[in-house]
């Protein structure tokens, strides 16, 4: 029996609202557990508890129906990069891991381009020619690897090589060449935020222009694709030693169910996802340092978060500007960290998040709105973006 992409989902849309529905049940059973503590709230609990465990199990069963094997995306690739190779006078290997991962089937067609030019730039740019690797002490075949993990609601792809790697240095001087950032700026900048230049369209380090790269075209393409798939792309690199590109994405395309924290800014309500917080505190006043008569920061446990005022951020009403009074979100993505100030932490729940629309697609601090259960519309945060925005300069 087959049935369409388009049936399954629309089949996803009913479980979202199902989801939906569930968190306005766990709200309504809070509110008669706080009033009353007979027979029939208890009995409402027990139900309700059943209720999410089943939406919960019919999202994740109709998730599996959408994937297919991740060997269908990577199958080609290593005759792919051997035929480049080839034809550049170099020698490959392709290792991959994980090819029985599952891959929502939408998901594998979006990546399919992005990919493939990630693994050309590994053969163009990264893996020296033979006579360059034996100087290197470095076998003559060079390596490209593949490798593809899931973990709870996402799903990973890391491609990197044992080549050239990229100098950071060589990506600070092209920046300040270009005018992309002075020689100061450039200078206090970490490795790991230099090479992000690497994904600024028409930026290019190629010594000569060839027709697989070189052009300053793809990399901020392969951003580009990778954002609008809810993703994010990072890139590491060791000069001498090789680079690795990291793809970090959802598990599904059609319903995207977060579980967040639920905080509260004036009388607005924002949606953190659980997994970019590490704490949430109420900072003592001795915390609260101010770093070159201008910068707010929090000194927490050794660590130097800046502060972050989603109020400012926002331009809305705050109730409280002392941070002492507030509540403090220590936040994190890969290499950034930093204390979000809200008015007060409401609680957890599942959000479904839906896509921005019209404008404020290119809001890179939003990741979109979710329906709360109390029926008033949430903005879940994208905290990497907000952590960039602010903390960039």
């Amino acid at each position: 029996m087959r049935v369409s992409q388009e049936k399954v989902d629309v089949f996803m849309q009913y479980v979202g609202e199902l989801i939906e529905t569930s968190e306005s049940f766990n709200l309504l059973q809070k509110r008669i557990g706080s009033t009353s503590s007979n027979q029939l709230a208890r009995d409402f609990k027990d139900i309700n508890s059943g209720f999410n465990q089943l939406s919960d199990k019919l999202q994740k069963s109709l998730l599996e129906i959408r994937k297919v094997p991740a060997r269908n995306l990577v199958q080609k690739i290593p005759r792919m990069a051997c035929d480049l190779a080839q034809t550049l006078g170099k020698s490959v290997e392709v290792v991959m891991t994980g090819q029985d991962v599952q891959i929502d089937k939408s998901m594998m067609e979006a990546l399919e381009s992005p990919l493939n030019h990630l693994v050309r730039n590994c053969v163009d740019h990264g893996i020296e020619p033979p006579d360059k690797r034996r100087q290197a002490g470095k076998n003559e075949t060079g390596a490209i690897t593949i490798d593809i993990s899931e973990a709870g609601d996402h799903v990973t792809l890391r491609i990197g090589d044992d080549g050239s790697g990229i100098d950071p240095d060589k990506i600070r001087r092209e920046a300040v060449r270009r005018g992309l950032a002075t020689a100061e700026q450039a200078e206090t900048l970490s490795d790991r935020d230099a090479l992000q230049f690497i994904f600024r369209s028409g930026f290019s380090t190629a010594e000569k222009v060839t027709d697989v790269s070189g052009r300053g075209v793809g990399l901020d393409v392969v951003r580009t694709n990778v954002e609008s798939l809810r993703g994010t792309i990072d890139l590491e690199s060791h000069p001498g030693r090789g680079a690795v590109v990291t793809l970090r994405l959802p598990s599904s395309l059609t319903v995207l169910v977060v579980h967040g924290m639920l905080a509260g800014v004036g009388d607005q309500q924002f949606i953190i996802k659980v997994e970019d917080i590490y704490e949430a505190i109420r900072p003592r006043p001795q915390e609260v340092v101010t770093v070159g008569a201008r910068a707010e920061c929090l000194h927490v446990r050794g660590r130097i978060y800046p502060l972050i005022r989603l109020h400012k951020l926002f331009g809305i009403e705050t109730t409280f500007t002392n941070p002492a009074s507030a509540t403090v979100i220590l936040a994190h993505t890969r290499d950034k960290y930093a204390g979000i100030l809200v008015d007060r932490i409401i609680g957890q729940q599942r959000a479904v998040v839906k896509d921005l629309k019209g404008r404020l697609q290119v809001l890179k601090t939003i990741a979109g709105t979710a329906i709360l259960a109390d029926g008033r519309v949430g903005l879940v945060l994208n905290v990497p973006g907000i952590l960039k925005e602010c903390l960039s300069g």
